[in-house]
């Protein structure tokens, strides 16, 4: 359908209702003038006499920047221009090239040391353990004989500590119970 072959504007698509939208007005206002052949309004230019409200002009600079947008892209491409090339190019010129022949040469060695680490976390989880943070960890999936033996073992270890700090817990209790300030000085006489 060409411009000549559009039909007249319905009932309330004058220049005024087009003018709540920035893109229809000028489409608008340009199909009318083609349209007809000759403008029938005493004014010479619309375009120059019609206020453009800042809904308008934030939605044609929208247009133009993403007009901008793809313009730069299918320049940038037509021109073989891009970041990457330029990186390249550069990485060249430094002698990283070098670099990542030798990189490539290691690449099947640090295969066969990732396989071989695999192997090793698998005979460790088997066992109930993991490696992490250079460490040993029990593993999520632990036998639970595994497990009880670390806390009987903690238990154990932990004894002497426990009877140590149970000079902490009666002070506390005799805290509670105390009425007088010297007797709260003797509770934690030694203490703190």
């Amino acid at each position: 359908m060409g411009i000549y072959d559009m039909p007249p504007r319905a009932e309330g698509h004058s220049i005024e209702a087009a003018s709540e939208s920035p893109c229809r007005f000028l489409v608008v206002s340009r199909i009318t003038v083609a349209k007809a052949g000759k403008r029938h309004n005493k004014t010479k230019n619309m375009e120059k006499t019609h206020k453009i409200e800042p809904r308008q002009r934030e939605a044609l600079v929208d247009l133009l920047r993403e007009a901008k947008r793809e313009k730069s892209s299918e320049l940038e491409a037509s021109s073989g221009i891009s970041e990457e090339a330029v990186v390249r190019e550069l990485a060249l010129e430094a002698g990283a090239d070098k670099i990542m022949a030798e990189m490539e040469e290691l690449y099947p060695q640090i295969k066969a040391l990732e396989a071989r680490q695999g192997t090793l976390d698998n005979d460790l989880q088997k066992l109930g353990f993991r490696w992490e943070n250079s460490s040993f960890r029990l593993n999520y999936g632990g036998s639970y004989e595994l497990h009880e033996k670390v806390r009987q073992t903690l238990k154990e270890k932990r004894q002497p500590i426990e009877k140590s700090l149970k000079k902490y817990d009666l002070a506390i209790a005799d805290i509670w119970t105390v009425d007088t300030n010297a007797d709260a000085s003797k509770a934690i006489e030694g203490l703190i």
